[in-house]
């Protein structure tokens, strides 16, 4: 007999060799305490973890093994699309490993880089794009509360302070571009600030000016930079808020296309026909064969487009079912798996038993997430993402992921755990 059975063998017992009232209600409250420490430190940590490379990583994979789904049940279902990127894949993937672009590299590194980028690689770098663009708002955010009032004792002092204030503005407003720095602020900031350095340089050209007169001018500059601060100071908040409001709901994208349009068949034709043409690898004789059916279809289909395009200008591409989406942290419905987790631990039974339920009943809600995704973005591809599909995304599979997680957490107590109860085995 092993110590665990030694110890609930001493549970106090009542009538019918049930636990007293007292022991029982001990338990409850220790499993509740457990569970909702548990589930506090999983969501706790779920949040933090959003944005990060660890989250990054799980939502690619939702997104890949939900595309993989829907490739059965439609024509196609690409993962992020590099038609944004091409010509830059040098570029994209020196700056995900962090290098220097003035580092030299072997030829065999140039072919590498210069390869298409992967779905994984887009990800990242559309991650780490927004990453960075929320830090540099919260940078500049804080550069920009650092400055001091524009103030001063004499003429001097009052003009060494606006030269600071307008240095700090423009350095706040400016933002890397792909030639020049560009600014970034109110049209009223931008119009707002030309005028005073305007109005300043023209008194710095005017050595005749009374220390009055001149002392006046720099008051009326600062009173504006003052304001223009003030501005500029609520536009950055508004932006930090957007940037990182965009980087938590940000995930990878997936284009299903659950049926091919005309436009679509046409342009997939013409890419079959460039790349037949080009083909060096085939016998000369099938590569003509080739060529002339992917013309002469290519030819068919652009007819039949231009004549849809005649019939219905306005929307010639009707035809096609697709839906895009982007997986962001909630479509990877870790919340509930750590709530079952949290469960699990919580629950009073052996160790063993408890990793056991974790290792089987995560995957299991893993997967059933894939079939959710799978089945809203078919529903959504279907309906036009009408209010049939709002109503499955909001209620239906929530309130069927919610029960499948209860179910599941009651599966286990039933056939891993309740055995172990005294009262309920008292033989043991």
């Amino acid at each position: 007999m092993n110590r665990q059975d030694a110890a609930q063998r001493t549970v106090p017992e009542g009538p019918e060799g049930t636990p007293r009232e007292g022991e029982s209600r001990l338990r409850i409250a220790a499993f509740m305490l457990v569970f909702l420490v548990c589930t506090f430190t999983v969501l706790a940590g779920y949040r933090f973890a959003t944005g990060t490379p660890a989250m990054n990583w799980y939502l690619y994979q939702v997104a890949r093994h939900t595309a993989w789904l829907l490739g059965w049940a439609g024509h196609s279902s690409p993962v992020e699309s590099d038609e944004m990127y091409r010509g830059r894949e040098v570029e994209i993937r020196t700056e995900l490993r962090g290098a220097v672009p003035s580092e030299p590299k072997t030829a065999a590194q140039v072919s590498e880089d210069s390869a298409p980028l992967t779905s994984w690689e887009i990800w990242q770098y559309r991650a780490l794009q927004a990453r960075r663009n929320a830090e540099l708002d919260e940078d500049k955010l804080r550069l920009l509360t650092a400055l001091p009032p524009v103030h001063g004792a004499g003429p001097a002092a009052l003009d060494a302070s606006i030269r600071k204030t307008v240095a700090g503005l423009e350095n706040a407003m400016s933002r890397p571009g792909a030639c020049r720095p560009v600014q970034v602020a109110p049209p009223e900031v931008v119009a707002r600030l030309k005028e005073c350095r305007i109005r300043f340089g023209a008194l710095v050209r005017n050595p005749a000016l009374g220390d009055d007169l001149k002392q006046q001018e720099l008051t009326n500059i600062a009173a504006q930079l003052e304001d223009i601060v003030r501005i500029l100071k609520e536009f950055l908040n508004q932006r930090a808020m957007q940037s990182r409001q965009q980087l938590r709901q940000m995930g990878p994208n997936v284009f299903f296309v659950a049926r091919q349009g005309l436009r679509a068949r046409l342009h997939e034709a013409r890419q079959q026909l460039a790349a037949a043409q080009t083909d060096t690898s085939a016998p000369e004789e099938a590569r003509k064969k080739r060529v002339a059916n992917l013309s002469a279809a290519v030819s068919e289909l652009e007819a039949q487009w231009q004549k849809r395009q005649q019939e219905n200008p306005n929307n010639a591409n009707a035809d096609q079912v697709a839906f895009r989406f982007a997986l962001v942290p909630e479509c990877g419905a870790a919340e509930l798996m750590g709530i079952f987790f949290a469960a699990v631990v919580a629950f009073p039974t052996r160790w063993w038993k408890k990793g056991l339920g974790v290792l089987l009943g995560v995957p299991l809600l893993y997967v059933l997430n894939l079939l959710r995704l799978a089945c809203l973005a078919m529903i959504g591809a279907w309906t036009r993402q009408g209010p049939t599909y709002e109503i499955a995304h909001q209620y239906i599979w929530q309130g069927i992921f919610i029960f499948f997680v209860a179910l599941l957490w009651l599966v286990w107590v039933e056939l891993m755990v309740r055995r172990e109860w005294p009262w309920q085995n008292p033989a043991s």
